[in-house]
């Protein structure tokens, strides 16, 4: 059966963002100085706190930077890598014969781990995440502190500021299927107010909640059926927005990745964008950017 016949009867797609709507080349774009001496040492922290195997699209992003400024990582003795829980990784290193804890991860995260030695640096902390927000950026804050035996009291060293451009063509598809009567909704894990960003530059209609409505089982079906786009969302919320919306709709979801399995198969079509890994395209209805499709 070709893509055409699947969606005849879809009036709703649930479409992951990063890697469908943006392009997922993400890269540093600059760097705010906190107690950091400089950017080189900023870029330093930070992608020591990056897996030595193989980090994640924002990771990479960080150890891309820390190439182009000639900068390597510090040896690591420990490391716990970031999740869709922890929202940050975690290393012990060894710099001039000492330790320091590392921490690199989402801003709402690493702040609840450091100390600020004056308002006017907690401030320019703040403003700086939410200017990247009004941007559309994500934000990756690298936090530290020397001899320390615990994740608390860490300096908060610098923020990386990440960007992903939208797909050139997402506007305009997006535009086409709404004609066709179909309704686009947005799911992301960052943070809100980079979701209602993005949804605003893809004129996206209706509010972008945050996850916490999937914890409220009582109101959950109104609150998803009444948002444009969720955000902050972890992989078991994709599956909940799937299952609630097809009380009531025929559903369309899109993935990439190994985490969109269950909400792919779940949707009434569902659908492997260009790219995706081979789990997800085995159990997909649609591949795009494929031949036979």
């Amino acid at each position: 059966m070709c893509s055409s016949d699947l969606l005849a009867d879809v009036d709703l797609l649930i479409s992951d963002k990063t890697g469908t709507l943006t392009e997922n080349r993400i890269r540093v774009d600059s760097i705010l100085l906190l107690a950091a001496q400089d950017e080189k040492e900023v870029v330093e922290f930070a992608t020591s706190a990056t897996d030595p195997a193989e980090g994640n699209v924002l990771e990479n992003a960080v150890i891309s930077k820390a190439k182009e400024l000639l900068v390597a990582g510090l040896p690591q003795i420990n490391f716990t890598p970031g999740d869709s829980e922890r929202k940050r990784s975690t290393t012990t290193v060894t710099k001039d014969n000492d330790k320091w804890i590392i921490t690199l991860g989402a801003p709402s995260i690493v702040k609840t781990l450091c100390t600020f030695p004056n308002k006017e640096l907690e401030k320019k902390f703040d403003d700086g995440v939410e200017e990247a927000a009004m941007r559309g950026d994500r934000a990756l804050v690298v936090a530290a502190r020397q001899n320390a035996t615990a994740e608390k009291d860490l300096s908060p060293l610098g923020i990386l500021f990440l960007s992903d451009t939208l797909r050139a063509d997402a506007k305009t598809t997006l535009a086409a299927m709404r004609d066709e009567g179909i309704t686009v909704k947005m799911l992301t894990g960052d943070g809100i107010e980079i979701a209602r960003q993005v949804a605003k530059e893809l004129d996206l209609k209706g509010d972008i909640a945050p996850r916490s409505i999937f914890d409220s089982p009582d109101t959950l079906t109104q609150a998803v059926e009444a948002a444009g786009g969720f955000a902050e969302v972890l992989p078991k919320d994709k599956f909940l927005a799937v299952e609630t919306e097809k009380k009531s709709h025929v559903v369309a979801m899109t993935g990439d990745g190994v985490n969109d399995v269950p909400p792919v198969k779940a949707a009434d079509v569902g659908i492997a964008v260009k790219n995706a890994v081979d789990a997800l395209r085995s159990t997909a209805d649609i591949e795009i950017g494929r031949a036979h499709v």
